[in-house]
């Protein structure tokens, strides 16, 4: 059996980590961007394979927009380190494998491209529900 999904996803995320700290070098840290709001949007499409066995075999795919109203860094000792990017594309591929009704195996990779940011980052999930 085979099935076909395309879910559109949609994201506000509320970024409000306020810190200032001092390192045990004494030098002071200072967060960048923070308390503002960051927006999501995309859609992902996956295909759902049903084999006779009752494996569930799903790639998918996803491509969001993420937008951030701020530049997001960090100050140490009055020394700027911003990731200037209101706008990022992030792309992801993945396959799901459902190898029993209690055990699933997930490898996903993930990109985030922006104007000065680049980010690549993948993961193997192994998932048993009890």
């Amino acid at each position: 059996q085979i099935r076909f999904y395309l879910q559109p996803q949609a994201q506000l995320t509320y970024l409000g980590v306020n810190g200032g700290l001092t390192d045990s070098g004494n030098s002071k840290v200072n967060l960048l961007g923070s308390r503002q709001l960051q927006t999501r949007v995309g859609a992902q499409a996956k295909a759902q394979f049903t084999f006779t066995n009752g494996v569930i075999f799903q790639p998918f795919v996803a491509v969001n927009s993420i937008y951030q109203q701020k530049p997001f860094g960090v100050e140490i000792d009055g020394e700027r380190r911003v990731i200037d990017n209101k706008n990022t594309l992030e792309s992801q591929l993945g396959v799901a494998v459902k190898i029993k009704s209690h055990l699933t195996l997930q490898a996903t990779f993930n990109r985030q491209t922006g104007k000065h940011h680049q980010a690549k980052q993948g993961a193997l999930n192994l998932q048993w529900t009890f």
